[in-house]
């Protein structure tokens, strides 16, 4: 890792703490499954569940986004389910939602994420839909529940026990029936390109492809993984890939520089406003979610970043918020905002209705 900087101390305990659980949960998930998947393979698809459990024991304390499954980790626990999953029109050709999985799984490069749309321009390849577009049938098996729970109980590390018995339903009892439903065909030529929002079934096509000698490239999403060197929050994406695309630099032998996707994004819907040569905004708000004193620290970075760089001829006023957590419990957060106002730059209440103008 000639040239790059050192990693901080925190974020190598956070990987090695990850590690040490995933070298004890591979070996019984594998006997659980009758399979011989690495640590990859399991921390691909479980990588959200550990990290959660890590965090509610006190290990970890910061935000961790570990290459999870987009539509929640735990099913119904009905004998079957019916999983379906909507069209996304903006993002997906008219003619791709319709293919079968198998169909889309003979090409070489497949992107999935909210931004494929911009990544096919510069990658020949076939989008697929984020999460698998179709109705099928998932059998419960109803008898590895018994078995996870007979091993938790002869555990004797608390966390490794909270980890092991709280393993979500779609990996114990469902996981047999959703691998029966998709194909492995040329997987040492395949290569997935993932940004943001890649769901759950796709995370099960990944693992068992890379496991196969397929590779894993994974594209920078923004938001917490992005504008602060070494954030803990793009951890478990990068670890898991051959190659992680960041919106520029290289902190690490995995990344390589690349185009920031959702940016890019941003400026095209918000040129799609009114020409703004001709056209002035008549306000633009920015609205933050709660993520504690070390998002406190990170907004109002980020917002005096914003006032000093964005031109001012472009709108009348520059409106922040926090995001109301209950429209019944909400309570003014102007005060938790530590910016310098003026004619132009205002501290909402948070009160007034949003109207979403731009992604």
């Amino acid at each position: 890792m000639s040239g790059l900087k050192e990693v901080p101390a925190k974020t190598k305990y956070l990987q090695d703490e990850i590690d040490r659980y995933f070298v004890q949960i591979t070996p019984i998930l594998n006997q659980l499954h009758g399979l011989n998947g690495s640590k990859r393979f399991w921390r691909i698809l479980l990588g959200s569940h550990v990290a959660s459990c890590l965090k509610r024991n006190g290990i970890i304390s910061w935000k961790v986004s570990l290459i999870t499954g987009g539509v929640g980790n735990n099913f119904s626990s009905l004998g079957y389910i019916l999983f379906y999953l909507r069209e996304n029109k903006n993002q997906i050709k008219k003619n791709t939602f319709y293919r079968s999985i198998n169909e889309i799984l003979l090409n070489d490069d497949i992107i999935i994420g909210n931004r494929a749309h911009l990544m096919v321009d510069d990658i020949k390849g076939i989008i697929a839909e984020n999460r698998f577009p179709a109705w099928f049938l998932m059998k419960k098996e109803g008898v590895k529940r018994k078995e996870v729970n007979r091993i938790a109980a002869t555990i004797d590390d608390p966390v490794l026990k909270s980890i092991v018995h709280s393993f979500p339903e779609i990996y114990i009892e469902y996981f047999s029936s959703i691998r029966k439903s998709f194909q492995i065909i040329n997987p040492k030529e395949k290569t997935f390109h993932c940004e943001q929002g890649v769901g759950q079934y796709w995370h099960f096509i990944i693992a068992f492809y890379v496991e196969e000698g397929a590779q894993l490239f994974y594209y920078q999403p923004g938001g917490w993984m992005g504008d602060v060197a070494h954030n803990n929050g793009y951890l478990g994406q990068r670890d898991v890939a051959d190659k992680f695309v960041t919106y520029g630099w290289k902190l690490h032998d995995k990344e390589e520089p690349g185009r920031a996707y959702r940016l890019l994004e941003f400026k095209r819907n918000f040129e799609k406003l009114g020409k703004l040569k001709k056209t002035k905004l008549k306000s633009i708000l920015v609205v933050l979610t709660d993520f504690g004193s070390q998002g406190k620290v990170y907004y109002e970075a980020s917002l005096r970043n914003l006032i000093s760089e964005i031109n001012p001829s472009y709108f009348d006023q520059l409106k922040i918020r926090y995001r109301a957590k209950s429209r019944l419990l909400r309570k003014s957060r102007k005060k938790d905002i530590n910016i310098q106002q003026s004619k132009k730059i205002i501290v909402d209440s948070g009160f007034e209705p949003m109207y979403r103008a731009v992604a």
